[in-house]
C-alpha cells in the first residue's frame, strides 16, 4: 500500500460508478484511482477524459488490470453476473473489495464470496449505499437506544417507474440470467439491509410478483425477447425479535422518482426515513406526540452526517479492519431475496434457516 493513498482500480464504469465510486474516491484524500476496467473502450476513454483520469490504467479484461496494476482495492460496478468471478479473482490477488448490490445472482454464490473473503482476510464490503444516509443512520441510533420501545412494524417501499416505458430495450436488468431478479433485487435488496440493520435478522416471508411488460426489443434491434424478472413484488416479512415488516419493490410507479422509504413502529413511537430527505427524519416520540398522532420533521445532528460510503471504505481499506456492510450482510440480503422469489413462484410462506454466527 502507498504509504499516502489507498490505490484503487475500479471494474465497471457505468452509472453506480460514474455517480458514485468515482466521485467519492476522487473527492477523497487517502484514495487514488490507479485503474479503470469496462468491456467498452469507448466508455473508458469518456471516463478517464469526464474524471481527468487519463494516467490511469484502462483495460477491457479484468483479470489484465488485477495482474498488471499495483492496487490495494477494487470496486465492482459490473452487471450481478460478473461479482462472483471478479470478487473470487480480486480476493486471490490480495485486494480488498467492495461489491455492489445484490452481491451474487444466488445464496450459494454469496456465501462463496463471503466464506473467500473470510479466508483470505481481505477488507470486504457490500454496497448497500443507503446506510450511509445521515437520517438512516440518525434512525438505527434512536431505534438502538430504544426510543421507540418495542418495533412492532416496519413499512417499506422502494420505487421507480422506468420498467413502465414499453419501447424500453431489453436491458441486463431485465434478464434473469444476469440479474438474479428485478425490481426485488435492484431495490428490495436496500429495504431489506435497512430492515436488518434497524431489527435484526429475517424468519419467514410471504410474496406476490408481477412483471407487467412481458417482451421488449433486443438491444441489437433484432426482434423482441421475453422480460423474465419481476417489474413489482409485494412481501411480508416476519422478523425473528418479532416484528412485522410490509414492503414493496416496483420499477412500475412513475409518479415518484427513485423513491425509498422505510418507516419504524414501536411500543413508543415511530419515525419515517426516506431518501428524498436525506438530512431530516419524520418523528413521533414520546406520549404527547404519540396521543396526538403527530409527526415532526427533525434535521438531522451534525454527527450522523460525516460518513460515506467509499471514504468509509478506504479508511478501514487502509486501517486494514472490519468494516459494514461487509459481504456477511450480502449473504443475509441474498437469502432473503431467495426466499422472495421462491414464495412468490412456490405460492406459499418460506421460512428461514436460523443464521449461523459467522457464517
Amino acid at each position: 500500500m502507498s504509504p499516502d493513498h489507498v490505490r484503487v482500480g475500479i471494474i465497471g464504469t457505468g452509472g453506480i460508478a460514474q455517480y458514485q465510486h468515482l466521485k467519492q474516491y476522487l473527492e477523497c484524500k487517502d484514495a487514488q484511482v490507479v485503474a479503470l476496467c469496462d468491456v467498452s473502450e469507448d466508455a473508458l476513454a469518456a471516463t478517464q477524459c469526464r474524471w481527468g483520469l487519463e494516467n490511469a490504467g484502462a483495460f477491457t479484461d479484468a483479470k489484465a488490470m488485477l495482474a498488471k496494476v499495483d492496487m490495494d482495492a477494487v470496486s465492482i460496478c459490473t452487471p450481478n453476473d460478473s461479482h462472483h468471478d471478479l470478487t473470487l479473482a480480486a480476493i486471490e490477488a490480495g485486494l480488498a473489495v467492495l461489491c455492489e448490490k445484490p452481491l451474487a445472482l444466488n445464496t450459494a454464490q454469496a456465501q462463496e464470496m463471503a466464506d473467500a473473503a473470510e479466508a483470505a482476510g481481505v477488507v470486504n464490503m457490500a454496497g448497500f449505499s443507503k446506510r450511509f444516509f445521515p437520517a438512516a443512520r440518525l434512525a438505527k441510533s434512536l431505534i438502538e437506544k430504544g426510543e421507540l420501545g418495542e418495533i412492532y412494524v416496519l413499512e417499506g417501499h422502494y420505487v421507480q417507474g422506468w420498467a413502465l416505458k414499453p419501447d424500453l430495450p431489453l436491458v441486463w436488468r431485465l434478464q434473469r440470467d444476469r440479474a438474479g431478479s428485478g425490481a426485488l433485487g435492484d431495490l428490495g435488496s436496500h429495504l431489506f439491509d435497512l430492515a436488518r440493520w434497524w431489527v435484526g435478522e429475517a424468519e419467514e416471508v410471504v410474496a406476490l410478483k408481477r412483471t407487467f411488460v412481458a417482451e421488449r426489443p433486443l438491444p441489437q434491434g433484432q426482434g423482441r425477447g421475453t422480460v423474465d424478472v419481476d417489474d413489482h413484488v409485494g412481501f411480508v416479512v416476519r422478523f425473528r425479535r418479532g416484528a412485522m415488516g410490509t414492503f414493496t419493490a416496483s420499477r412500475a410507479v412513475p409518479s415518484l422518482r427513485d423513491d425509498c422509504r422505510l418507516a419504524a413502529h414501536g411500543s413508543e413511537g415511530s419515525l419515517t426515513f426516506t431518501t428524498q430527505q436525506p438530512d431530516r427524519l419524520q418523528v413521533c416520540l414520546g406520549r404527547g406526540m404519540m396521543s396526538l398522532q403527530a409527526y415532526a420533521e427533525v434535521e438531522v445532528p451534525w454527527e450522523y452526517r460525516n460518513v460515506d460510503e467509499i471514504p468509509f471504505f478506504v479508511e478501514a481499506v487502509k486501517e486494514g479492519t472490519p468494516v459494514e456492510p461487509s459481504f456477511l450482510d450480502g449473504l443475509r440480503c441474498q437469502e432473503l431475496l431467495d426466499a422472495v422469489l421462491e414464495s412468490a413462484e412456490a405460492g406459499r410462506r418460506v421460512i428461514l434457516p436460523e443464521p449461523q454466527a459467522g457464517a
